[in-house]
C-alpha cells in the first residue's frame, strides 16, 4: 500500500482534479487533499517521482483511494464517453440455479450470470445466452453523484432517453444490496475497477487510457436488454429442456425398474439359497456315510499313486541324467569341431559369429602394405592360437579389397567368422569409423567387443579399445594383451 503522504492527484482551487504536471511547485499549487481537504505540497524534485504530499505534521490514510476515485469520475465527466466492454449473460434453468453459488467471476443475480459458461454445458441444459459487443459510447450528459431514487451512483451517463449507472471501485465494490437496488430501477450499470496497485507515479494520460479505452477493468453489473435477449433464447430452448426432462424421467423410470428387478432377483436368490441349504443338510449325512465307505479305497489308491510316483521320479531322474550326458557329448563335439575349424579351416563370413569379437583396423594395425606385415601377422596369429573369437574389419580394405581377399590374407588365423562394419559413406571412409562401429555394435548388442585401432581415437566413450602405434606396428606386448582379453571374455 502507498504511504499516506504521496498522492498522484489533488483538487485545484476550482475543485477540479489536477495532476502534478499542471501545477507549480510547493504550496503555490493551492491544491487540497481529495479526502481530508487539507492543503497539499507539490513536490517536483529531481531524485523522486513528482507527487503531492501533506504538509509536515499532517497525514491522511485515504488520500490515494479518494484521488483515484475522484480522478476517474472527472475523466468520464469531461470526456462524456468511454468504451464499454462486451456483455455476456447466461440465463440458468431453474433446476441448475445451485450452480450459481460456485460462480467466482462476474456478477450473479439469479437466474442470471454475467460470465460466460462452456458451450457444451449451455446446450446440454438448455440455458439461455446472449451477448452484446463492446463499443465506444458518447453521452449527451454525465451527472456526478446524482441521487437516483434510493441510490446515488458515482456517475449517471445519459444518452437520449437511456441512462447508464457507472460505479468506480478502488477498494469498495458493488455489493448485493446495491446490485438489488440497481436492478429494481431497471437501469444498466457497469463497474470500473481501478487497480489499487496503481501507485503515486501513475500519470493522468495512463489513467485516461485505463478508464476510457481499456475494457479489462470494466464489468457489466446489469444490462436489461441483454438479459431480455437471454430470456428469449431461454424460451426458444424450451422444447430442448422438455426433451431433456422427458429423457431424464425415462432414465429415472428405467433406473427404478432396474432397482425393482434387482430386488426381485435378490429375493429369489435368497429363497434359492435357503432351498440349497436344506438340500445340503440332507445330503451331508449321506455324504458322511459315503466318505467313510470311500476312505479305505482312497487310502489304498494313494498308496498305489505314491508307488507309481516314486517309479516315475526314478525314471525322470534317469532321463535327465541321460539328457545331461548327451548335452555334454554334443558340446564336446561342438568344441572339438570349433577347434578343428580353427586349426584347419579358412576364415569366412559364412562361419557363425562368436563372441568375443575383435574389431580390427587391418590397414593401420597389421599394415599389409609394409615390411612389418609378416611379423605383425605372426604376432596376431600367436595371440589367437586355440582361442575361438570372430574378426570384424573396420578399415577401408573391407570395401577396397573385399572380404574374400581379406580372408586369404588372414588365412593363418584359422577358420573364424570374418565380418565387416557397414559402410555409411564410401567417399568418407575414415572420418566416420566410430559411427560405423557404433552401427555394427547396435545390431549385435550381446557381443563383447575389443576395438584394435591404430593411433589415437577420441570420441569413442564406453568402448574397450587397444591403441596400436602405427610407427611400431603390432608387437609382442600387443599380442599378449589381446590374448589375455580374449581369454577373460570367453
Amino acid at each position: 500500500m502507498t504511504s499516506d503522504h504521496r498522492i498522484p492527484f489533488a483538487c485545484g482551487p476550482d475543485g477540479r482534479v489536477m495532476s502534478i504536471q499542471e501545477v507549480p511547485r510547493g504550496l503555490d499549487c493551492q491544491c487540497t487533499c481529495p479526502a481530508c481537504e487539507a492543503p497539499l505540497v507539490a513536490k517536483k524534485g529531481r531524485r523522486q517521482a513528482w507527487h503531492f504530499s501533506h504538509a509536515p505534521g499532517t497525514s491522511c490514510a485515504g488520500a490515494l483511494e479518494s484521488a483515484l476515485h475522484i480522478a476517474v469520475k472527472q475523466i468520464i465527466e469531461e470526456a462524456k464517453g468511454l468504451r464499454v466492454p462486451t456483455c455476456t449473460v447466461v440465463r440458468f434453468p431453474e433446476e441448475h440455479l445451485n450452480r450459481l453459488t460456485r460462480i467466482r467471476t462476474g456478477f450473479v443475480a439469479p437466474p442470471y450470470c454475467y460470465s460466460d459458461m462452456p458451450d457444451g454445458w449451455v446446450e446440454r441444459v438448455g440455458a439461455g445466452r446472449a451477448s452484446s459487443r463492446g463499443q465506444d459510447v458518447e453521452f449527451d450528459a454525465v451527472l456526478v453523484e446524482h441521487q437516483e431514487g434510493d441510490i446515488r451512483p458515482d456517475l449517471v451517463a445519459i444518452k437520449g432517453n437511456r441512462r447508464l449507472y457507472i460505479e468506480v471501485a478502488v477498494t469498495h465494490f458493488i455489493d448485493d444490496e446495491k446490485l438489488r437496488r440497481i436492478r429494481a430501477r431497471k437501469t444498466a450499470a457497469i463497474e470500473i475497477v481501478v487497480p489499487y496497485t496503481l501507485n503515486e507515479t501513475v500519470s493522468w494520460d495512463r489513467l485516461r487510457q485505463l478508464v476510457l479505452v481499456e475494457t479489462k477493468c470494466k464489468h457489466w453489473a446489469y444490462h436489461p436488454r441483454v438479459e431480455h435477449l437471454a430470456d428469449q433464447d431461454y424460451r426458444a430452448k424450451e422444447p430442448m429442456r422438455l426433451a431433456a426432462k422427458r429423457a431424464a424421467e425415462r432414465a429415472k423410470k428405467r433406473a427404478e425398474e432396474t432397482e425393482r428387478r434387482y430386488k426381485e432377483a435378490e429375493r429369489e436368490r435368497e429363497e434359492a439359497e435357503a432351498r440349497v441349504l436344506e438340500l445340503v443338510a440332507k445330503a451331508r449325512s449321506e455324504r458322511e456315510t459315503e466318505e467313510r465307505r470311500c476312505l479305505e479305497e482312497i487310502r489304498h489308491r494313494q498308496q498305489q499313486e505314491e508307488i507309481a510316483r516314486a517309479a516315475a521320479e526314478r525314471e525322470a531322474l534317469a532321463r535327465e541324467r541321460r539328457e545331461a550326458e548327451e548335452l555334454a557329448a554334443r558340446r564336446a563335439a561342438e568344441r572339438a569341431a570349433r577347434f578343428e575349424r580353427l586349426r584347419a579351416g579358412v576364415m569366412s563370413p559364412e562361419h557363425p559369429l562368436e563372441s568375443p569379437v575383435l574389431l580390427l583396423d587391418l590397414d593401420g594395425v597389421l599394415q599389409p602394405d609394409s615390411p612389418r606385415w609378416p611379423r605383425s601377422l605372426a604376432f596376431f596369429q600367436q595371440a589367437l592360437i586355440g582361442l575361438p573369437c570372430s574378426i570384424v574389419i573396420t578399415s577401408s580394405s573391407r570395401h577396397t579389397l573385399g572380404l574374400p581377399a581379406v580372408a586369404q590374407m588372414l588365412a593363418p588365423l584359422g577358420g573364424r567368422h570374418l565380418g565387416a562394419t557397414p559402410v555409411i559413406d564410401a567417399n568418407e571412409p575414415y572420418g566416420i569409423r566410430s559411427r560405423e562401429i557404433a552401427k555394427w555394435l547396435g545390431s549385435h548388442p550381446s557381443i563383447r567387443p575389443l576395438i584394435v585401432n591404430a593411433g589415437k581415437c577420441g570420441g569413442w566413450p564406453g568402448w574397450q579399445i587397444q591403441v596400436i602405434l602405427p610407427q611400431h606396428g603390432f608387437q609382442q606386448g600387443d599380442a599378449d594383451y589381446v590374448r589375455r582379453w580374449v581369454q577373460a571374455n570367453q
